[in-house]
């Protein structure tokens, strides 16, 4: 029996612009997609115009090509940003009944959301001055259209203390250079978030919402390693807040996160 090949991509697409897609394939179907989008189908010889749909919405399946698309031109109707989830296959991407083996593609898994460029990796550290404490925050711009999960958190300090993680709607001073890597490694930083970090007056930092904390008994000598089962989500204009209660000491954090599109 012939195998059908299915394969998800994420798509984000710029402002009056387009995003090209250079996989081969027969069906496309859209599992999610902020905008109604502009499809381009190109065949393999001349790169001509196979088939084109306008105005396709998420939950919607298009094909066979014939001949197959080599490549695939995506844009938003309205002309704005916007990203998309898309599943591609060479014999369809539903079918009525199934027999042989089922292989359940989890899009929300980290591997999956690496894979697709999406996962990123980013540090940054703050000494705050005498009588001053230090915060370190990973803001989401209200514009970003994304929503970002932290997997992991990892934190080391130069005294003993408690590092209080809370939420502050407020961005603190971004870092200059940005230090965030994609997870897939080659290809480009295209996070939506911004590193950060200022010193303050109190701790936890006035104005913020406190998550909790943790502690660290001896001094400089540990790394806390957070793997958290039921992860925070940094939804767009909300910042994660990192604020050490012992004055004029370092404050380091590293931290992995994937990025969605805003629920």
């Amino acid at each position: 029996m012939a195998k059908n090949f299915f394969r998800p991509y994420n798509i984000v697409i710029p402002a009056s612009g387009s995003t090209t897609l250079n996989v081969a394939g027969r069906y496309i179907r859209i599992v999610t997609a902020s905008e109604s989008l502009v499809i381009t189908g190109r065949d393999n010889d001349k790169g001509e115009v196979i088939d084109s749909s306008k105005g396709v919405p998420a939950g919607i399946e298009l094909g066979p090509f014939d001949p197959p698309f080599v490549s695939l031109d995506f844009a938003t109707l309205s002309g704005n940003a916007g990203t998309a989830t898309v599943f591609i296959s060479t014999m369809g991407t539903s079918v009525a009944t199934v027999a042989g083996t089922v292989n359940i593609i989890d899009n929300t898994s980290g591997r999956f959301i690496a894979l697709s460029g999406n996962g990123y990796s980013g540090y940054t550290s703050m000494t705050a001055g005498a009588g001053q404490f230090s915060s370190l925050q990973i803001w989401n711009p209200a514009n970003s259209g994304v929503d970002a999960v932290i997997r992991r958190e990892m934190f080391r300090y130069s005294a003993a203390g408690n590092v209080f993680r809370a939420m502050y709607n407020t961005e603190l001073t971004p870092d200059a250079p940005q230090h965030i890597t994609n997870r897939k490694l080659g290809s480009a930083n295209t996070s939506k978030l911004i590193m950060c970090t200022e010193s303050s007056g109190a701790a936890p930092r006035a104005g913020s919402t406190l998550l909790g904390a943790f502690y660290n008994a001896a001094a400089g000598s540990a790394i806390l390693d957070d793997r958290s089962d039921e992860p925070i989500v940094i939804t767009p204009g909300t910042g994660y807040l990192l604020t050490f209660d012992a004055a004029n000491t370092n404050l380091i954090g590293w931290f992995d996160w994937d990025e969605i599109v805003a629920q």
